[in-house]
């Protein structure tokens, strides 16, 4: 670990993760706030808002008794 370098718990998984400088020097630029969740945990929630927002409909090989 060096300078400028923080421990995080995750919220999600509570997992310790670290938030480097470089990390926390594009977060202020970027006007972001510390992460409160580890990378993992980011991408599957951020995969589960995508899904919600675009749902896909699978198709069925079998329509029943529909002649289709």
């Amino acid at each position: 670990m060096q300078e400028g370098d923080d421990l995080i718990e995750c919220v999600g998984c509570k997992v310790v993760f670290l938030f480097g400088g470089g990390e926390k020097a594009f977060f202020e630029e970027k006007g972001l706030s510390e992460p409160k969740r580890c990378a993992p945990c980011r991408r599957t929630r951020k995969e589960g808002r995508q899904r919600a927002a675009n749902p896909v409909y699978e198709e069925r090989d079998e329509v029943g008794d529909c002649d289709m």
